[in-house]
């Protein structure tokens, strides 16, 4: 049968008579099968409520085969089946299912350090008091846990039984532009959303240009803020910095409270990577301190880049136990793989330039005109302009507040100098290498 056309309740209907057929024993029917019930099902799992833990044991141990058996008949899908007790865990599955939060997702397995410690002390104080800072916005570039961040907040409110209701923008940009073809709607719509305590609305930039979406989301978030209910809002940009949003939004945003989570630093890749290792069993007590450092200064920019290194590790690393994580065996993991572009920071092409003429960081960017300094000063302005997005006001920035004219000036020195000098062109090539190569 087509999950489309089966509600709960039929398929509840549906699985008892089938497990009567099956089950010959009356005893067992009317002890552990008759107040069964469907709590939710999708494409993967069904969680069924029983009534006790004897029926789950027994049921459990004796009868899951029939169960899925029964299941396949009916829906043609092979579900993996989760029993729920009493009437609180059936409130929280329930509530866990309608409010599309990621029960994985949770504050045990998100890394508390500097560079987010602030937005979570203001997380933990709005679960506590809901409603008193709505608005709630969370900015932050790509890769670094605010989706996490979200569910965890969300898993945390479902278990102190406030209704909680997780919004993915493109999904929920289809439902207004299916719902807009309907009267009433999204009127009907928005009223549903109303019986909810909090939402929580992820990466919100992508709604941007979006009339009728936007036109939705003011309605929602207005009667929230009005009604001393909450919203927390994800963005990878600051309120002011939004693209096709009204001024009103903006307004709106920042009535409450904003906060971002700030860029990662190599102590905060560190602590999060020792526990995901753990979670991935790769022991990090069996790692060498410099293996720590390499994965870490090599994956700076997100917490996705790291998750992906780590998996990278476990990979080539597969079936073998006993073996201690040295810096050696690392690093010759990813010794054919170059850093990810978002990696290739000034910092970065400052601190290989620096390196590769012995000379300080502080000396390239400072303003002495000692020739020594003057040409790394220069080969990194140019690198930088050549393998970053920044513009040249924001070059100069970097180099003391230096004005345009400067920058260009560099930029054409060094370009110069490549044309007719085959040595100075070898030595930037090196250094572009160097740059790029994971080390």
């Amino acid at each position: 049968m087509d999950k489309k056309n089966i509600n709960i309740k039929v398929l509840e209907k549906q699985l008892i008579n089938n497990l009567e057929q099956t089950i010959n024993d009356k005893m067992i029917l009317n002890s552990f099968i008759k107040g069964l019930r469907v709590v939710s099902f999708d494409e993967k799992k069904i969680i069924l409520f029983v009534n006790s833990k004897e029926s789950k044991k027994t049921i459990e141990k004796y009868y899951l085969d029939i169960f899925q058996k029964a299941i396949k008949n009916i829906l043609n899908l092979s579900l993996k089946i989760k029993f729920v007790l009493n009437s609180e865990s059936l409130l929280y599955e329930e509530k866990k299912i309608n409010s599309h939060i990621n029960p994985n997702l949770n504050f045990d397995s998100y890394v508390i350090s500097k560079f987010n410690e602030s937005v979570i002390k203001i997380s933990k104080t709005i679960i506590k008091k809901i409603g008193k800072y709505s608005p709630f916005y969370i900015s932050s570039k790509s890769g670094l846990g605010k989706t996490h961040l979200l569910h965890a907040i969300g898993n945390k409110l479902l278990k102190k039984n406030i209704n909680t209701l997780y919004i993915e923008p493109n999904r929920f940009t289809e439902k207004i532009t299916k719902l807009s073809n309907k009267k009433d709607g999204i009127s009907n719509y928005i009223n549903n959303l109303k019986k909810y305590d909090v939402i929580l609305f992820d990466d919100i930039q992508i709604m941007g240009d979006k009339v009728v979406t936007l036109k939705v989301l003011f309605q929602i978030v207005n009667y929230f803020v009005e009604n001393k209910k909450q919203i927390i809002i994800t963005s990878d940009k600051v309120a002011q910095e939004l693209s096709g949003f009204e001024e009103r939004f903006i307004t709106r945003f920042e009535s409450g409270i904003s906060e971002k989570i700030n860029k990662l630093k190599i102590e905060d890749v560190s602590k999060i990577l020792i526990k995901k290792l753990e979670e991935e069993n790769l022991n990090p007590k069996k790692w060498e301190k410099e293996a720590i450092n390499f994965i870490a200064r090599n994956n700076t920019s997100s917490i996705r880049m790291l998750e992906g290194a780590i998996k990278r590790i476990g990979f080539y690393m597969e079936n073998k136990n006993n073996v201690k994580y040295t810096y050696n065996i690392i690093s010759n993991i990813f010794k054919n793989l170059e850093i990810d572009q978002s990696e290739l920071t000034p910092s970065r092409i400052i601190s290989v330039i620096a390196n590769y003429y012995k000379i300080n960081k502080s000396d390239i960017k400072g303003k002495s005109r000692k020739k020594e300094f003057v040409f790394p000063r220069h080969v990194s302005i140019y690198l930088i302009r050549q393998m970053t997005n920044l513009s040249q006001k924001e070059i100069g920035r970097i180099f003391g507040n230096r004005d345009h004219s400067t920058i260009i000036n560099a930029i054409k020195n060094i370009d110069k100098k490549i044309k007719i000098d085959k040595a100075h062109k070898l030595a930037i090539e090196q250094i572009e290498r160097k740059i790029k190569k994971i080390s």
